[in-house]
């Protein structure tokens, strides 16, 4: 048997790279899974390379054939199960997708609501931002009552970190009630990474390395329940890889259940800030009509320093002339 055979399976990959370099020149970029690709079938060809030298360094005793020698024994088949890998590498080949629409290089911007400014929400995002820059906080968890604005809040966090550029990926994923299925998380996640990956069985592994390659801020936004991580792929963060895994919940019991390093209370509006946040969004309905005040204090006292309620009154009664008191 040539045991040079073993490295002809990777004859395909200068045409491959070539058409990766294709792609990119037209606008795309090559996938996660495609660098993959690239690396194992590079290592690979390594392998085999140092089994074919060790084997003609072997082959001849005394200047002729040795065909019984055990160490060529040993060789080949080290070679046979070195081919066997490579065969099966190559065979992956139609199932990787190569390059994808070119993404923004890090994540996501988000929009973000007019309560940004308050010196409630500037101290809520001041809080988040310390523990982002504390390397012992690896799992974070963000809680507080529905329409508090927690989820305003990681808006703006994500889209601060996205400027200062301090993770290689920024990810978002809307977790919800209703649909807490870890393969749709984990689908979800493998595709803001830009990988596709057929084969059901290799999944987990894959998210795993693609994720250990960077340094990342995964927000798992409105978590009702705990999610493992490591059934998901998600490598926990420490302070040697200085990623970061943010969770937002109603419940406090939810991110002790997720095992958080620190959990922040995200406090409501002062009563101040709510009325200012009302007016902005009442606009017509307070502004210049002083009978009204009253009233609409007593409004605003209701939703219970709520972003999101105040939000949604005042927009409802914008520009109405015809509130009665």
């Amino acid at each position: 048997m040539e045991i040079a055979t073993c490295v002809l399976g990777i004859a395909r990959i200068p045409d491959l790279e070539a058409n990766i370099e294709a792609a990119e020149r037209s606008g795309k970029a090559a996938t996660i899974e495609a660098q993959q690709w690239f690396n194992r079938a590079r290592e690979l060809e390594r392998e085999a390379d140092a089994v074919v030298q060790r084997y003609n360094q072997n082959k001849c005793c005394f200047g002729r054939l040795c065909p019984n020698c055990p160490s060529n024994y040993k060789l080949g088949k080290q070679a046979t199960k070195k081919l066997a890998q490579i065969t099966t590498h190559i065979d992956r080949v139609d199932t990787v997708t190569w390059s994808m629409d070119r993404a923004p290089p890090f994540g996501r911007e988000m929009p973000t609501a007019s309560i940004t400014g308050q010196s409630t929400f500037d101290k809520n995002v001041n809080k988040i931002l310390e523990c982002l820059s504390n390397d012992e906080f690896g799992v974070i968890g963000i809680h507080g009552m529905g329409g508090v604005g927690k989820t305003t809040l990681m808006h703006e966090i994500n889209n601060g970190v996205l400027q200062n550029r301090e993770f290689n990926r920024v990810i978002w994923i809307t977790v919800s009630k209703e649909d807490v299925k870890i393969t749709r998380i984990r689908k979800e996640i493998m595709k803001k990474l830009g990988m596709t990956v057929e084969d059901e069985d290799m999944i987990v592994e894959r998210l795993f390395s693609a994720l250990k390659e960077h340094r990342f801020m995964l927000i798992l936004d409105d978590l009702w329940e705990k999610l493992d991580l490591n059934v998901v792929g998600v490598p926990r963060p420490n302070p040697e890889n200085k990623s970061k895994v943010v969770i937002t919940a109603r419940a406090l019991m939810v991110c002790n259940r997720m095992e958080t390093d620190h959990d922040i209370k995200v406090d409501v509006l002062i009563e101040e800030e709510a009325w200012i946040l009302f007016r902005e969004k009442a606009r017509n309905v307070v502004v210049g009509r002083p009978s009204i005040e009253p009233m609409a204090r007593k409004v605003v006292k209701e939703c219970a320093g709520l972003p999101l309620a105040i939000i949604a009154v005042g927009c409802a009664l914008r520009d109405k002339d015809n509130v009665q008191v």
